[in-house]
């Protein structure tokens, strides 16, 4: 009996630290707005903020402070750090999650059992999870099998081969063996998003970088 594949994770968090679908580990400090996955063809998009903050200690460090999301008519999902907790918008108005802990909305189902924690899930079984811990959010998306082969973004390209996954917007595979930190950096840069693709919101309370 064969046994079936099972979704795919990949991962950001700390001073971002990312793990792409198919394993490959690197460090991106860019600041702005960027394409974590998306797949045109299954019509997903997956996009992070990140911003900069002064630690304890008094160094600077980057930090995810927002992921927005939506697939094909879904609402837009985002979940972004506002006052030490997470916060969760639907179409850029704030949902209270004090009465329940759940919520089946247009093409998205939202748990949120607790303020530093948040699970999207859309109808293709695409999941977003949200963590957050000592002031840094952690985002993983899990994907369904079905999205081998249709992902571009920080997150790699799912294709079980770690070697391609620094895949640029143009098409253009950097090896990821000898990868310089310039040439990540570059990398990552390339998946900055522009404000009229752009699924975040925008409020006096957000700075706009």
């Amino acid at each position: 009996m064969t046994r079936q594949p099972g979704p795919r994770e990949g991962v950001v968090l700390g001073d971002p630290h990312v793990i792409t679908f198919d394993g490959l580990g690197y460090t991106f400090n860019g600041k702005g707005e960027f394409c974590l996955v998306s797949s045109a063809d299954r019509e997903l998009s997956v996009q992070a903020r990140t911003e900069e903050v002064k630690l304890k200690n008094g160094t600077l460090a980057t930090r995810l402070s927002s992921v927005a999301m939506e697939e094909k008519a879904s609402d837009v999902m985002e979940v972004r750090l506002a006052e030490g907790q997470l916060q969760v918008l639907k179409n850029q108005k704030v949902l209270p999650f004090t009465e329940q802990r759940w919520m089946d909305l247009q093409g998205v189902f939202v748990f949120a059992p607790g303020l530093q924690n948040v699970t999207v899930i859309f109808l293709s079984g695409v999941g977003v999870e949200v963590r957050l811990h000592q002031g840094f959010m952690a985002a993983a998306v899990l994907l369904p099998t079905q999205f081998t082969n249709h992902t571009q973004g920080l997150l790699g390209w799912m294709n079980s081969e770690p070697s391609d996954d620094l895949l640029t917007q143009r098409g253009e595979i950097i090896s990821s063996a000898d990868a310089t930190p310039e040439e990540i950096f570059t990398f990552g840069a390339g998946w900055n998003i522009s404000k009229e693709s752009s699924l975040f919101t925008y409020d006096s309370k957000v700075p706009l970088g």
